[in-house]
């Protein structure tokens, strides 16, 4: 059975001390995501010894960022760190300094899921919602400044290649649903992506809208670093040369009894859901992704096609790494307790033991 070589691997070969700051449970050790790192530091854990309450679980933009400046402080040079901050993410809870967009709302709507879930909700209490999770995000990007303006004061700015990005947005309603886990729409796939090489990149920077994808982000930071990434890598270097003609960009997921894959290129998505074998067409020329009912059936085939040749290939790349295998099993009682409070706080499980699961894959 092969074994991928992970970035942190790559480079520690090459000199690199390695970290990895997570404060989602769902890539921390129990899970693997240990692999390659020097330092692994999680930032859930209960801070008192007595009755928990999950939200003491979830670390703040602040904490985080802190935690970040001492490690990078402290670091052998040159290092790798890759930090996984949980705001924004339900339930919505952004300190008060954040708020002033949500402050004129009367409701009793709050950023909880017992209320985000709720199918009695108001114009005026989805608006409020939606202005709680934008006050997070803004949250969220002061933290990354306060990492950021550490970087600059302590002379590293200029010798460190950045990249911010997320592993998905939200829907809020666009759908008939709120949230993520259970479609690959517009909401749920456009994610920001800015990476700064100083080499590379003026102060100002540059927006480029060619459709991207995630996997690229490995080998444009190994070319950045003058590496060169090892193996079967599917995605390229966006500081390389634009290709002429791309089959467009590809999205999966599998979670409890939902199995959907998806292919975006230019304005079009395709959704396959592939336990019933429906296929969706949506427009995303406006933003948010607007189903196409009709007249469609060459487009619906042609994407069809680049969907099944994507879906084989991963297949295989899938086969070479781990044979037969599906990955170990396990059930919900079996996490520990506090990896599994605050995976219920974050809505990913079901309070108390329940069906077996499978960790994340890498």
């Amino acid at each position: 059975m092969g074994a991928a070589q992970l970035m942190s691997e790559t480079l520690s070969e090459h000199g690199y001390y390695t970290g990895l700051i997570t404060t989602n449970p769902n890539v921390g050790a129990f899970f693997g995501f240990d692999q390659g790192f020097d330092d692994l530091i999680e930032m859930f854990a209960a801070k008192t010894d007595d009755v928990v309450s999950p939200k003491e679980l979830i670390a703040s933009a602040d904490d985080v960022a802190k935690r970040v400046n001492h490690w990078i402080d402290n670091a052998p040079k040159p290092f790798f760190l890759v930090v996984l901050s949980i705001d924004p993410h339900s339930p919505y809870s952004p300190p008060a300094r954040f708020t002033d967009a949500a402050s004129d709302y009367r409701g009793q709507a709050t950023g909880t899921g017992s209320w985000i879930n709720r199918k009695d909700l108001t114009a005026d209490d989805k608006a409020h919602i939606r202005a709680l999770y934008q006050a997070e995000v803004n949250y969220a990007d002061y933290g990354f400044g306060l990492v950021i303006n550490h970087l600059r004061t302590q002379g590293l700015f200029e010798k460190t290649i950045t990249a911010l990005t997320s592993d998905h947005g939200e829907e809020f309603w666009e759908h008939g649903r709120r949230g993520h886990g259970r479609g690959l729409f517009h909401e749920v796939l456009h994610v920001p992506l800015v990476i700064r090489d100083p080499a590379r990149t003026s102060e100002s920077g540059t927006r480029d809208s060619t459709l991207v994808e995630t996997i690229d982000i490995l080998p444009t930071l190994l070319e950045s670093a003058g590496l060169t990434a090892t193996g079967d890598i599917a995605g390229r270097s966006l500081f390389g040369p634009k290709p002429a003609l791309t089959p467009g960009a590809f999205a999966s997921l599998k979670l409890g009894d939902h199995h959907l894959a998806s292919v975006r290129s230019g304005m079009w998505n395709l959704v396959w859901d592939l336990e019933s074998g429906n296929k969706q067409l949506f427009d995303g020329s406006e933003g948010a992704d607007v189903q196409v009912d009709s007249g469609a059936e060459a487009r619906i085939a042609a994407l069809s096609r680049n969907l099944e040749a994507h879906l084989a290939s991963t297949a295989l790349q899938r086969a070479a790494l781990h044979g037969d295998s599906t990955g170990p099993s396990l059930r919900i009682d079996e996490i520990p307790d506090a990896e599994r409070q605050l995976l219920i706080e974050l809505g990913y499980i079901d309070d108390g033991p329940g069906p077996e699961t499978r960790p994340p894959s890498k």
